[in-house]
């Protein structure tokens, strides 16, 4: 008789075939080969080797990552092309977090289910932790950036540079000491290339995991509460737009400081399915909604855009005056312009600045620039 190739689901309690196939059958032998069927979620189970084939949670992964790589990109390109995007510390700390968040993204689709090379499953879970504990990191950096941006009243760059600091020397030190501490055995199985012990699993990620949630959070709150309080809240345009505006704040960045990984913690604790839709959902989407709300929707970016567009545009026009000069088209009186009259115009501007500037009242010292960027995001 022919036989089926089956699992046993422990969630629904009943023999199932998906995800798994027949691939020979003679008279003493029968070969069977199931797909890993990899998706997000499996990074949050305390044992990945009983996670159970899911199409659907698998194709919403692969599908979510793609896009989100994508607009990825787009982020990265955009932040690197304008120089004055790249100088604002907000804009290079989203450039990191995209940067990190699409290697770790890579890594699940690709090199999760690698499973065929022992030491190179291990190098993949070794560096797939590094980018979970990094990517934390960084978005516990941008937290604090924009705390020192809204909520105090004095210069945040040291501060966002000591917690830079301390942020990811902690995490490469997590993800050293568990590497060292089990000799790199902690990594890789026969499913998964990822944590395989469960000590290392709470200790090495879940416990950063909570603290990285909580922190951000706790900043989060910090920051409504200011807005709810600050004047431009209590003058905007009746409650509903004020509820409607800390809504969209709210919406806004968490994908971007990672409380969208709250989800996490409930996989954790029952890795039940309907967790694992919600938590393979939020997090394959982090990529489309930090370009959303933070490059598409971006008054920086769109200024820079525009700028571009506009010398673009003015570096035509000028090409065809130049070819209408050559071609006699237009011509310059000799007196028009002569280095005495260049001159003396630029003494008569710097003078009138000089006045101007003499004129201008001296803005208060503990008064700090918030970018446009910035504003949007929050």
């Amino acid at each position: 008789d022919k036989q089926q190739c089956s699992y046993w689901n422990e969630t629904q309690k009943e023999w199932q075939t998906n995800g798994c196939r027949l691939v020979l059958q003679d008279k003493d032998n029968t070969l069977c080969e199931c797909d890993h069927l990899t998706n997000f979620a499996v990074l949050l189970l305390r044992d990945p080797q009983c996670s159970q084939p899911n199409g659907t949670l698998s194709v919403l992964t692969y599908t979510g990552c793609s896009i989100s790589l994508i607009c990825l990109l787009l982020t990265s390109i955009i932040i690197l092309k304008f120089r004055r995007l790249r100088v604002k510390a907000f804009q290079r700390l989203l450039l990191q977090v995209s940067i990190s968040l699409s290697v770790l993204m890579l890594f699940v689709m690709v090199g999760l289910d690698r499973t065929g090379n022992k030491v190179m499953c291990q190098v993949i879970g070794f560096l797939l932790h590094l980018t979970l504990m990094l990517l934390f990191a960084l978005m516990m950096v941008v937290s604090v950036h924009l705390y020192f941006k809204i909520v105090a009243v004095f210069s945040s760059e040291k501060a966002v540079i000591h917690a830079y600091v301390i942020t990811l020397a902690t995490a490469s030190a997590i993800v050293i000491i568990t590497a060292a501490a089990s000799r790199m055995n902690a990594y890789g199985s026969d499913r998964f290339c990822w944590l395989n012990n469960v000590g290392a699993f709470y200790g090495g990620f879940v416990v950063p995991l909570l603290i990285m949630v909580c922190f951000n959070f706790t900043v989060l709150a910090l920051i409504l509460r200011h807005l709810r309080r600050s004047r431009k809240q209590a003058v905007s345009k009746g409650k509903l737009g004020r509820n409607f505006r800390l809504v969209y704040i709210v919406t806004s960045l968490s994908g971007l400081i990672g409380l969208t990984w709250l989800s996490g913690l409930l996989v954790v604790i029952d890795n039940h399915e309907t967790f694992q839709l919600i938590f393979v959902v939020l997090n394959s989407s982090q990529g489309i909604a930090i370009f959303v709300f933070h490059t598409f929707r971006s008054p920086d970016v769109r200024k820079e855009i525009d700028l571009y567009r506009k010398r673009s545009n003015g570096e035509g026009h000028l090409s065809s005056i130049r070819t209408k000069w050559t071609s006699g088209a237009y011509t310059v009186g000799r007196s028009s312009l002569t280095p005495t009259a260049t001159l003396n115009a630029g003494f008569e501007m710097s003078n009138r600045c000089q006045r101007a500037s003499l004129d201008t009242p001296a803005l208060s010292s503990n008064t700090q620039e918030i970018s446009s960027g910035e504003q949007a995001a929050i």
